[in-house]
């Protein structure tokens, strides 16, 4: 009988190649946990299916993982089920697979961005506001050139337009300061 894990894989990574990889590694460590086939468990009813997944869940949360880990697997496992046909899975419980955000811990308000700018040199002031008025990730703004405002700086035109492409649009972006 043929493999099943690879025309679903396939299928995710037309998406996102990395997802696949990890939705394969989590659906691999579930069937050797269980000790189940693939096929196998395409045989389950969705109730069994949703009794697995739980206990699996529970057993991730007693070695201590992470809620991004459980998190990962319970997704795979959803799509695992429902792209194989296994649909409606249900769940009476509370599985703790919520993902805690760590890195937005304060956002500082116009007060004290003003008083970072005016402690910064221009070089880090140009890019500080760049990224927090124009909204530019930091990575594209450590790329700026002096190519992305020759333009409008040369001319001396105030506010200046900023030509730059960035990851977020996949494009040409412009932005006036």
């Amino acid at each position: 009988m043929k493999d099943p894990i690879k025309p679903w894989r396939d299928k995710i990574a037309m998406n996102s190649e990395s997802t696949a990889d990890s939705y394969t590694r989590a659906l691999r460590m579930f069937l050797k946990w269980k000790g189940a086939t693939p096929n196998g468990t395409l045989r389950w009813t969705p109730e069994r299916a949703a009794r697995e997944m739980v206990l699996y869940i529970q057993s991730l949360k007693k070695k201590g993982k992470a809620n991004k880990h459980m998190a990962l697997a319970w997704y795979a496992l959803k799509n695992w089920f429902a792209g194989n046909g296994v649909r409606k899975i249900k769940v009476d419980e509370k599985v703790p697979v919520k993902q805690q955000v760590t890195f937005l811990d304060k956002i500082p308000t116009k007060e004290e961005l003003k008083r970072i700018l005016d402690c910064s040199s221009m070089q880090t002031k140009a890019m500080d506001s760049t990224m927090a008025f124009g909204g530019m990730r930091p990575k594209d703004a450590f790329r700026l050139t002096y190519s992305s405002i020759k333009e409008d700086y040369g001319a001396g035109v105030t506010p200046m337009a900023i030509y730059h492409q960035v990851s977020k649009a996949g494009g040409l972006w412009h932005v006036a300061f």
